[in-house]
């Protein structure tokens, strides 16, 4: 069993891939990789990401099983190099969303929306990079990919928490309205 939520680990404490504990299927890419890494918030975050993607496979109509087995394995591989390219590439996560979302499900395709948008925010703000084919939706990056600063002030992380819960909240309302 995992304890490790109440020690108190500092953000610049580096640790090895052997060294890290969790379900795989929601790690980051970044902590899966072999090269050591610094737990950050930001990791935290990105597993909620692997969580929505895995509730879109397990949601899936029947004669779009096959296509979501494959993405759960994918998404339970220990080298990561998947999710870095789902979220590094557009075409990737979107060739792997369409085989499994069906397009006359709009519910889902809010979902989809959502995890492409999420996926923009952590390219940017997590792995440091603009997107050669850019999402419609503009998200400001940092001025420095997070995995590589040292320190990050209480107001930061809680500017990058809201921009996240924005695009929550966007989703949600663009849901209500289009239920009525």
């Amino acid at each position: 069993m995992e304890f490790s939520v109440a020690e108190d680990r500092p953000e610049t404490d580096v640790r090895t891939n052997a060294a890290r504990t969790g379900t795989v299927a929601f790690m980051s890419s970044q902590l899966l990789s072999r090269e050591p890494a610094r737990h950050t918030f930001m990791h935290d975050l990105e597993s909620f990401l692997w969580v929505l993607v895995w509730l879109v496979a397990v949601h899936a109509r029947e004669y779009n099983q096959r296509n979501a087995n494959l993405l759960r394995e994918k998404l339970c591989s220990p080298d990561g190099s998947f999710k870095t390219l789902f979220i590094t590439n557009v075409k990737t996560s979107h060739s792997q969303m369409t085989t499994v979302i069906d397009p006359a499900d709009m519910e889902w395709m809010h979902g989809w929306a959502v995890i492409r948008r999420f996926a923009q925010f952590l390219h940017r703000n997590l792995y440091g990079q603009e997107d050669a084919t850019p999402y419609e939706d503009v998200i400001k990056p940092q001025l420095e990919p997070l995995f590589t600063t040292t320190k990050v002030s209480c107001e930061e992380k809680w500017s990058l928490i809201r921009t996240l819960v924005g695009i929550f909240d966007e989703t949600i309302a663009k849901l209500q309205s289009s239920s009525r």
